[in-house]
């Protein structure tokens, strides 16, 4: 993982869990500031003002390569993507999967690592789920599946590059059939 510094803005990993006051949140990037660093942790600052310790692994640029809505080619079945929330005061991205294309430049968006139920999003809130591994935006490998409990962040999932998409995508469908 690459060096942030304090003062730097970031996005923070929040897994899965059976806390009553963070489930809600949880399995989702929250934006937040560096104030420092120790070891493999980052102490950050959340724009609620609460400050936490988090593993460097969590911690990820705020910038990816594609924005919401903005992706050249629409997202397949399947495939991993990040919703926004579109909140202009506590905005996060929570982590799903495309469960159908629907009409009216929508999606039906489950979430495989939170309790909420499937929902219609605009394709407009909606991007391909990136993982920044040493220093390249990789995809999440679509059609993954898991037991409850057993992933906790979308790094654990095996990562594609994104010139293997489409193939991975008719691997999937072939072996649907």
């Amino acid at each position: 993982k690459d060096a942030v510094g304090p003062g730097e803005k970031v996005r923070v990993w929040w897994e899965p869990t059976d806390d009553k006051k963070r489930s809600d949140y949880s399995a989702a990037w929250w934006p937040a500031e560096v104030r420092d660093r120790h070891k493999n942790k980052y102490r950050v600052r959340y724009d609620n003002g609460d400050e936490e310790d988090v593993h460097m692994d969590h911690v990820s640029p705020t910038t990816l390569p594609v924005d919401f809505g903005c992706e050249s080619v629409p997202l397949a079945e399947g495939e991993f993507c990040e919703v926004s929330n579109a909140s202009k005061t506590d905005p996060c991205a929570w982590l799903g999967r495309i469960s159908r294309g629907v009409e009216g430049g929508a999606y039906l968006v489950e979430y495989p690592l939170h309790d909420s139920k499937p929902e219609k999003i605009k394709a407009t809130r909606v991007r391909r789920a990136r993982i920044l591994e040493d220093g390249v935006w990789r995809l999440i490998k679509p059609g993954q599946t898991w037991k409850d409990g057993e992933v906790t962040s979308p790094s654990e999932l095996e990562l594609i590059y994104e010139d293997q998409l489409q193939n991975e995508l008719q691997a999937g469908k072939k072996a649907q059939k």
